[in-house]
């Protein structure tokens, strides 16, 4: 087996590296989801590199939770669905590079979750457009839309509330303290 230089070395890492850019970035499959929803944000399908924003704002993270947000991105992109989506905001005065202020992803039993927006930018609509896109994507592909909901979490029940989902079983007792329940919420067709 011929060694290899240590030029042959660094240019294999760059290809390596461009690679992984070309296919993490923004491919045209990207450009193609993406809408300008103002203001200098953009809507756009998640990308791998972006599991690490998911995670770091999910409430239920751990030590496997990256891992398992990545694949459920690379898994959207690979099956060519538009339900892992965030927002992102480019700055007018270019001031630093395009930032990712919001998600939601859909998780592998096909419920959508994760759904989170940075403190300085809520009360924009964003988590609203966010499930609203989320949404037409799974009914464009007559798909179960269905979403797990913490009891307590007002801000998610009255959102999701808005835009035509139920709760699944509304006879259900509510939990409260440490015996909150996750509650299966469903979108009325």
């Amino acid at each position: 087996m011929k060694k290899c230089s240590a030029f042959e070395k660094s240019l294999r890492l760059l290809l390596i590296l461009f690679a992984l850019l070309c296919c993490d970035g923004y491919s045209s499959r990207c450009k193609q989801h993406t809408k300008d929803v103002g203001n200098g944000f953009l809507l756009r399908p998640l990308v791998p590199s972006d599991a690490a924003f998911v995670d770091s704002r999910w409430p239920h993270q751990s030590g496997k939770s990256l891992r398992m947000i990545r694949r459920q991105i690379e898994g959207d992109q690979k099956n060519g669905t538009t339900y892992c989506l965030g927002i992102e905001w480019n700055a007018a005065d270019n001031t630093h590079s395009p930032e990712l202020v919001a998600c939601i992803i859909r998780y592998q039993n096909g419920a959508l979750g994760a759904i989170h927006v940075d403190e300085r930018f809520r009360r924009r609509g964003f988590a609203a457009t966010l499930l609203s896109e989320a949404t037409k994507a799974l009914e464009r592909n007559q798909e179960p839309c269905f979403a797990y909901i913490l009891d307590g979490n007002g801000p998610s029940e009255a959102l999701f509330s808005q835009q035509g989902w139920v709760r699944a079983d509304p006879l259900a007792p509510k939990g409260t303290g440490r015996r909150r329940a996750k509650r299966k919420w469903v979108k009325m067709i």
